[in-house]
């Protein structure tokens, strides 16, 4: 059998608890990272690119990527209409069912309207301290659950071209990061629509590459900056 021109598999991680950054820092070529506060994400990438050094990696070695759920549109109202329609399809109820499977804790019996606070979840304790670490958010559960049947915890950037640039731009620079991973509320069409609609955007900034530099997905991903 004829191998791959790189050799081996890109190695891509999505973890945020500790032992998920520890393995990212010491295995990963690329971190899929949710982080649903502008706040937790600029920790989260400071805190694996330090823990990469302590590896002995360069904090090039490993791109972290945050993913984001875009709603776009030619007006703010037809992309803001989008999201409402997305977010409506997501019952409380069902978004309860998805968090408790989620965590593996069951918050049937907990009333909506508490302040859930940091605790040791049986699985995916990243999603817990992604909800409830951040300094200034306290959510409720029906916040936390609502945000995690919505976007499993992306951050919704909604608005026109240039609006939802703009957020992706100051997201970027206030988290750090190596780019983005988009994750589409709706197929067919989400995808096509942002290629045509922001991308051109974000070049024109400075932003998005007009060319690939490199043949692999590795050594595209070298020149991600």
């Amino acid at each position: 059998m004829t191998p791959s021109p790189q050799r081996r598999p890109v190695i891509i991680q999505a973890g945020a608890s500790g032992r998920g950054r520890d393995f990212a820092a010491q295995h990963a070529e690329v971190i899929f990272a949710i982080q649903p506060f502008v706040e937790g994400a600029a920790e989260y990438y400071a805190d694996v690119k330090e823990r990469m050094v302590h590896c002995g990696r360069s904090p090039d070695d490993c791109k972290i990527l945050f993913g984001v759920q875009p709603f776009v549109a030619e007006t703010e109202q037809a992309a803001r209409d989008k999201q409402a329609l997305h977010n409506s399809l997501v019952s409380l109820e069902g978004a309860i069912v998805h968090l408790s499977g989620s965590l593996g804790y069951d918050f049937s019996q907990t009333p909506l309207d508490t302040i859930v606070e940091p605790f040791a979840a049986s699985r995916s304790q990243g999603i817990v301290d992604m909800y409830t670490r951040v300094a200034g958010k306290r959510l409720t559960l029906r916040e936390m659950a609502q945000m995690h049947g919505q976007s499993v915890g992306f951050p919704q950037v909604v608005g026109t071209p240039e609006q939802v640039a703009d957020q992706l731009e100051a997201y970027y620079w206030q988290a750090g990061g190596d780019g983005f991973m988009l994750t589409m509320p709706y197929t067919p069409g989400a995808i096509e629509e942002f290629v045509a609609l922001v991308i051109p955007v974000l070049q024109k900034r400075g932003l998005f590459r007009s060319e690939y530099r490199g043949e692999t997905l590795r050594e595209i991903l070298r020149h991600v900056d």
